[in-house]
């Protein structure tokens, strides 16, 4: 009966949001224009001129986002797909993240509770709504996603003290399993209100439609010149590149002994090395203490560099998802050995093919915040934009750096002191050439 329900009303509210994007098209906006009031998303996500405590409001938002991806994959895949129980790994995955999900929610509820509260306007909407009478749209912009916003919060409360009580006996067998029958359908529902909360909130931020931008907007680069100029450059100034590249990497590389190392010092070092880089590249003076400029503006570097690997991580799931869930499902309805290798050998494609496009879009975002030409939500836009216009010239600049590290690892890696700081070079100068 649960997994009747569940494909039923995913199917539903899937079926909705496509509907509500097709029959209410989101207005367009002048270019550079943003609707006040853009919501959760916006201003939690790609709000500007953030504290230290709003951009940890926006790390506890991003946390919360993909902690409830995974539960709710955890928790219903086995579930929908084969009608059994969650068992095993699976459980112990879904146990761990549980916490991690109830302390965001909470800090959001905190964060935005103040923001999501109802107006005069918003309860006069609500009340005529209720009274079936006839409301304009625009009186009712903001209703959606605020009651969806309080309806998922409320939801976390029976979510999580659900499977809390129920580790105590204290109902017996039979409450025990009403427990994990109310477990199970609020859950459901959180995930549900939260689909239709993010879409909404999504619409509302109605940013200008982006449009595919001019060829003099953003520049372009060739790879023989890139390749020649971030040479002379390193050639200016050898020993101090190769110096700052090869500590920055045994610093992000010793980081790794603690398990959110990298996560707290790659951001910042990153940055720094960048920063070394361009200012190299623009002829300005350079020293061994630029590696550490980063930590300047450790926080948006901090969560440009999260946000990143948030992206790419996540992309790996529908090649995870075709790779694992889908064989399972073939050997489940008697498919044939070679529909399940196809289907096995398509997802090791999309596992590695996915994340290096989101690596490659994405790539320019943590040298536009160190650079200061954008920020955390802008550079990711912009780094996209830059990227898609000069996708097939990046890929093939990878080949060839590929191609020289792996020609300089012969001699036992050493060459690898040269040609990193070398690469590293010409990508920012790609950067220059692309956004200067």
């Amino acid at each position: 009966m649960f997994q009747t329900i569940s494909w039923v009303s995913l199917g539903l509210v899937l079926a909705g949001i496509v509907v509500h994007r097709l029959v209410s098209p989101r207005s367009r906006l002048a270019k550079g224009k943003v609707a006040e009031g853009s919501g959760l998303f916006r201003r939690g996500c790609c709000g500007e001129n953030l504290s230290t405590l709003a951009k940890f409001n926006r790390l506890a938002c991003m946390l919360a986002i993909a902690s409830l991806l995974l539960l709710f994959v955890s928790g219903f895949a086995e579930r929908m797909l084969f009608g059994e129980q969650i068992h095993g790994y699976t459980l112990m995955l879904h146990v761990g993240l549980a916490p991690v999900f109830v302390i965001c929610a909470g800090v959001i509820a905190v964060a935005w509770g103040y923001q999501c509260r109802l107006n005069e306007d918003d309860r006069r909407s609500l009340a005529n709504l209720l009274c079936l009478k006839k409301t304009a749209s625009a009186d009712t912009a903001d209703l959606g996603w605020k009651l969806t916003f309080w309806l998922a919060i409320f939801l976390v409360v029976p979510v999580s003290l659900s499977m809390v009580l129920s580790m105590f006996p204290i109902f017996g067998t039979h409450g025990q399993e009403t427990l994990l029958c109310l477990h199970q359908y609020s859950s459901l529902a959180l995930t549900l209100v939260a689909m239709i909360h993010v879409h909404l909130v999504i619409r509302r931020s109605a940013k200008s439609v982006p449009t595919k931008p001019k060829n003099d907007v953003l520049g372009t680069f060739s790879i023989k010149d890139v390749l020649g100029e971030s040479w002379t450059a390193l050639k200016e100034n050898f020993w101090l590149s190769i110096g700052i590249y090869l500590v920055a990497g045994l610093l992000i590389g010793a980081s790794g002994c603690l398990v959110v190392g990298p996560i707290i010092i790659a951001g910042p070092l990153m940055g720094g090395v960048f920063i070394y880089a361009l200012k190299l590249l623009r002829h300005e003076p350079v020293e061994f203490g630029d590696m550490f400029a980063g930590f300047n503006n450790f926080g948006n570097l901090l969560l440009v560099c999260f946000l990143f690997t948030l992206f790419v991580v996540l992309s790996t799931l529908p090649g995870l998802a075709v790779m694992i869930v889908f064989p399972l499902v073939l050997i489940k309805l008697g498919a044939g050995p070679e529909i399940i290798l196809i289907v096995v050998g398509l997802g090791t494609v999309l596992v590695y093919l996915l994340p290096f496009y989101f690596s490659i879009r994405y790539s320019f975002s943590i040298l536009l915040v160190a650079d200061g030409s954008a920020k955390v939500g802008d550079s990711l836009k912009m780094s996209s934009v830059g990227a898609r216009q000069n996708l097939g010239r990046i890929i093939l600049f990878m080949i060839v750096a590929l191609l020289i590290n792996v020609i300089a690892s012969l001699p036992f890696g050493l060459g690898l002191l040269v040609t990193a700081p070398w690469m590293g070079l010409a990508w920012a100068k790609i950067y220059e050439d692309i956004y200067s």
